[in-house]
């Protein structure tokens, strides 16, 4: 299990910029973290957990693929 501990300010958003490469895990990251659920800015030292998630590939086609 990979954990994050955060630093002053951190929001969920940066977190899972972060810790998982990208703001489109939020989610994942606050199911995985239900406890701290209402906690919008955190203060430093809260160890998060980080999920196990699918990297998100971004795929740019020509556009006569599209």
């Amino acid at each position: 299990m990979r954990t994050y501990r955060t630093e002053q300010g951190d929001t969920w958003d940066l977190i899972a910029w972060r810790g998982l490469g990208d703001v489109r895990h939020v989610e994942a990251l606050i199911n995985a973290n239900r406890d701290k659920i209402e906690t919008q800015i955190f203060e430093a030292g809260v160890e998060i957990v980080l999920p196990t998630v699918e990297p998100i590939v971004k795929e740019v086609l020509p556009p006569w693929k599209r």
